[in-house]
C-alpha cells in the first residue's frame, strides 16, 4: 500500500509541475488578434509585448495606405512586401543604439580577428 501512495504523490508532483510550467507560459503569453493590410492575423505574443506590437502593426497598416496611393494597381501581398523591404533599410542602416551589445559584439569581432591571425 505505501508503494502506491508513493507513486500516486509522484504522479501528483508531475502533473502538478507539468500544470504550473503550462499556467507560466499561458501568464507570459497572450493570443491576439492584429488587422494588416484588411486581413486578420491571430497571433501569440508575451503580454509586456502588446503595446509595442499592436503600436508596429498599425504603423505598418499607416505605411501600407500610403504605398497604395501612390502605386494604384498592385496587390496587397505587393504592399506588405514594400513595407517589411523599407523597414528591413531602415534599421539595417541605424547604427547600434546597444551599449552593451555594441560591446559585446566588438569582443566578438576580436576573437574573430585573433582566430584569423593565428
Amino acid at each position: 500500500m505505501q508503494f502506491n501512495r508513493s507513486l500516486n504523490l509522484n504522479v501528483f508532483i508531475k502533473y502538478y509541475i507539468r500544470q504550473t510550467k503550462h499556467q507560466r507560459l499561458s501568464d507570459e503569453y497572450i493570443s491576439i488578434t492584429v488587422w494588416l493590410a484588411s486581413r486578420s492575423y491571430r497571433i501569440r505574443i508575451r503580454r509586456e509585448e502588446e503595446e509595442a506590437v499592436r503600436k508596429s502593426i498599425k504603423q505598418a497598416d499607416e505605411k501600407i495606405a500610403e504605398l497604395r496611393q501612390h502605386y494604384a494597381g498592385k496587390d496587397d501581398q505587393d504592399f506588405i512586401a514594400m513595407c517589411l523591404l523599407m523597414y528591413a533599410a531602415d534599421h539595417a542602416t541605424e547604427p547600434l543604439e546597444h551599449p552593451a551589445l555594441q560591446a559585446e559584439l566588438n569582443t566578438i569581432l576580436q576573437k574573430i580577428d585573433k582566430m584569423l591571425n593565428a
